[in-house]
């Protein structure tokens, strides 16, 4: 039954939500610059992207690195991105994704 409610919290948030080890394949669909609600006076890029079962999700991060890779994916390419660690160790590891057949 945790894992019901689990599903339903990942389901019903606009923000991709990941466990930690787990990788998620999205299309992505483009970026825009917001404000960094935890650091005040400072930006970070929320991502729009596609998850698998067609729901238009966001992601936000502020790493440079994250960014740089973005820089280089054409709209409507598809990243794997995968989290590593928890809370203030997490990390993300991002590349670019073949289409599975």
């Amino acid at each position: 039954m945790a894992n019901d409610l689990k599903q339903w919290a990942k389901d019903n948030n606009p923000n991709l939500v990941f466990e930690p080890g787990e990788s998620i394949t999205v299309v992505y669909k483009g970026y825009k610059i917001v404000p960094d609600a935890f650091n005040p006076g400072k930006e970070k890029v929320q991502y729009e992207v596609e998850t698998e079962d067609g729901k238009t999700k966001f992601w936000n991060n502020g790493s440079g690195r994250v960014a740089m890779f973005f820089s280089g994916v054409e709209e409507g390419g598809l990243v794997t991105i995968t989290a590593t660690g928890e809370g203030m160790k997490r990390r993300y590891e991002i590349e670019k994704a073949n289409l599975k057949k």
